[in-house]
This record gives structure tokens, C-alpha cells and sequence, in this order.
């Protein structure tokens, strides 16, 4: 008998620790789920500001070759007026 009482304590135990884990890993998920919600979000707003960098950057680029444009028409003119 003494036995069989020590094994259904065990047993018992066991069950308890097998709860106790279970517990953890079901805060662990949520953990996790929301580390990758936060994650997704923060991605997504950093897709949307290099969405936005990157016109900033054509808009910059197209800004310069007209300068350059421009730059070549006043070159052209000074040496025109000052021949």
C-alpha cells in the first residue's frame, strides 16, 4: 500500500508541474503574440516612412538635375553678356 500511495503521489505532482507549465507556456504565447503584433505594426510604419523617403529622395533628385539644368543655361548666358 505504501507504495502505491507514493506512486499517486508522484503521480499527483506530476500533474501539478504538467498544469504549471501548461500555464506558463499559455503566457508565454500571449507574450509572444504580442511582441509580434507590436513587431508587424512597427514594420509596417517603417515601410510607410520609406515609402515617404523615397519620394522625398526623387523629389530631391529631380530638384538637383534642374539646378544642374539651370545652372548650365546661366553658364551659357554669362558667357554670352560678358564675351
Amino acid at each position: 500500500m505504501k507504495n502505491e500511495d507514493r506512486i499517486v503521489e508522484l503521480l499527483a505532482e506530476n500533474l501539478i508541474k504538467s498544469d504549471q507549465l501548461a500555464d506558463r507556456f499559455d503566457k508565454l504565447t500571449s507574450v509572444v503574440e504580442k511582441l509580434a503584433n507590436t513587431m508587424e505594426t512597427q514594420l509596417e510604419k517603417i515601410e510607410v516612412e520609406i515609402i515617404k523617403l523615397n519620394l522625398i529622395s526623387a523629389e530631391n533628385t529631380r530638384a538637383l538635375i534642374k539646378l544642374g539644368d539651370n545652372n548650365d543655361r546661366i553658364n551659357r548666358l554669362e558667357k554670352e553678356v560678358f564675351k
